[in-house]
């Protein structure tokens, strides 16, 4: 839903809370929309939390609470235009798309918020943290030292990989693909540092997952 939408759908719920609410209604229409009641309820709540993170100035993802693509562009436009180019990771979670045929998708999205506690946890203060889309997580780490970007990659891979994720009575291990762009040498403009990101992330794909690469970086032997 976009922001009109949202507050529209708020704007619905209330009302129908302010009807049931009236001790006029009559008996039958009243039990009509107590029916309709819970799925009202839960969009005035997704509302208001989306209206309530907007006002607060960012966007944020829904399913891990992370900043979401537009608000993580958003922060990374003026570090670069300023020429304060950080390192960018880009994370893709390896096999996801088969988990989730198997497990379902409200399993899938309990993955993906353990994940994303994880990498908020990695990335502390000092750096942003974004769900992009589908399993693709994206990191900057503004004013990075050389190597920090290859070293936090490392650190959230071994971390994940050292996890133990449930999916009811069932134990599943995740490993994780991600590229990286150090700050030295990183591409001049937004689009530019992405794609370079996402290169790199694709040859850790190819390289059969679970690995790190650094754009311009000469692959390991």
């Amino acid at each position: 839903l976009d922001a009109g939408e949202r507050r529209t759908v708020a704007a619905m719920a209330r009302l129908m809370q302010s009807a049931l609410e009236h001790p006029e209604l009559d008996a039958d229409l009243r039990a009509r929309m107590t029916r309709l009641g819970p799925p009202f309820a839960l969009l005035l709540l997704h509302a208001d939390e989306q209206l309530a993170l907007e006002i607060d100035g960012a966007r944020h993802d829904p399913v891990t609470g992370l900043l979401d693509r537009g608000a993580f562009r958003s922060r990374l436009e003026p570090l670069v235009q300023a020429g304060s180019v950080p390192a960018v990771c880009l994370v893709d979670v390896d096999g996801f798309g088969a988990i989730t045929r198997r497990a379902g998708p409200q399993v899938g999205a309990r993955l993906l918020r353990a994940l994303g506690t994880l990498l908020r946890r990695h990335v502390g203060d000092a750096g942003r943290a974004a769900r992009l889309r589908g399993d693709e997580f994206a990191v900057m780490l503004p004013a990075a030292a050389d190597g920090a970007g290859r070293r936090f990659a490392q650190r959230y891979l071994d971390a994940v990989a050292s996890a133990r994720f449930a999916i009811e009575a069932e134990e599943l291990s995740l490993t994780v693909s991600i590229g990286v762009v150090e700050a030295r040498g990183a591409p001049s403009t937004v689009g530019e540092l992405m794609r370079a990101a996402d290169g790199a992330r694709r040859a850790a794909k190819t390289a059969g997952g679970a690995c790190v690469r650094v754009h311009g970086a000469n692959p390991p032997a």
